[in-house]
């Protein structure tokens, strides 16, 4: 099994920096709990003898050692000696900030970008050496109610027709879909809202649309599922540099009088939404680190 989880992605700064733009001591916490969750069950799906390798392009040791650590005291398995010709590489760290690490860890690898032509790479390969004890039964848990509705049921019906009123969205389009509605109206497919869930889960769907007191404020998501089928207040972007603007939430000048949302469209393509205000747009595409800069093709 080649085990190669999301991380990080600290390997990548010679090449990325907008990384350092986002990147947290937190994220990498989160993303470690993550990484013992994975290759705990990629070992259960070893059989003896089998080999896991467990690679990244970060080196937090957090990522990296003290996963493998993990499992060498959690689990039958064994690290082995790994060989990467042509590369330079070092052992792996035996212990960082105050915590040590098992001494077999030496046989997996560091690969730093200033000695290779490479991403910064943590590489470690374990074998399976026994099976695991089989875990204690569970009482089985009743699928959990997600209180999923259809687009004719109130109370989601007056937003979809709000949404009708307001876009020209047929509503044809919306009977596709099953909806939840809290703060937030997600759309979801008929498979998913039967599908027998035994947890509630974190997120389920698409967040089309924000439920006000009287009316529903669309997303940039409802616009890319819906978009292609609206034909009222819909604003066509002229030139690339509006559509840098939009994008970059600047205003843009729009010869419309009062206040309404407005979808916004570039080349016949749903780009987003944004908010007439005074004869000018209010741009809701959503927020960036940076800002984007658009060229035309030569």
């Amino acid at each position: 099994i080649l085990l190669d989880p999301a991380c990080s992605g600290l390997g990548t700064l010679h090449k990325s920096p907008e990384v350092l733009g986002w990147w947290t001591p937190n994220h990498c916490v989160r993303l470690a709990a993550s990484q013992r969750h994975l290759i705990r069950s990629a070992i259960k799906a070893l059989k003896p003898g089998g080999t896991l390798v467990y690679s990244t392009c970060t080196l937090t040791p957090i990522e990296n050692e003290e996963v493998i650590d993990y499992a060498l005291k959690e689990f039958p398995v064994e690290l082995e000696n790994v060989e990467l010709p042509g590369l330079t590489t070092r052992p792996a760290l035996r212990e960082f900030e105050g915590n040590k690490f098992d001494p077999r860890l030496e046989r997996a690898r560091r690969l730093y970008p200033f000695e290779n032509q490479t991403e910064g790479f943590f590489v470690a390969r374990l074998r399976k050496t026994d099976r695991m004890e089989k875990p204690l039964l569970r009482k089985e848990k009743l699928p959990v109610n997600l209180n999923f509705i259809s687009y004719d049921t109130s109370p989601v019906k007056k937003y979809l027709d709000y949404l009708h009123q307001h876009f020209g969205f047929p509503h044809k389009q919306f009977s596709g879909y099953y909806y939840h509605i809290h703060k937030n109206i997600t759309a979801v497919s008929s498979e998913l809202a039967n599908f027998p869930f035994k947890a509630r889960p974190m997120k389920s769907g698409l967040t089309v649309a924000h439920a006000l007191t009287q009316a529903a404020k669309l997303t940039t998501e409802g616009v890319q599922l819906w978009g292609h089928l609206a034909n009222k207040n819909v604003l066509e972007l002229s030139d690339l540099s509006l559509l840098e603007k939009f994008v970059n939430r600047d205003p843009i000048p729009l010869p419309v009088e009062g206040r309404a949302q407005v979808l916004v469209k570039f080349r016949e393509l749903p780009i987003g939404y944004g908010l007439a205000e005074d004869t000018r747009l209010k741009s809701q595409f959503p927020k960036a680190e940076w800002p984007f800069r658009l060229t035309a093709e030569e």
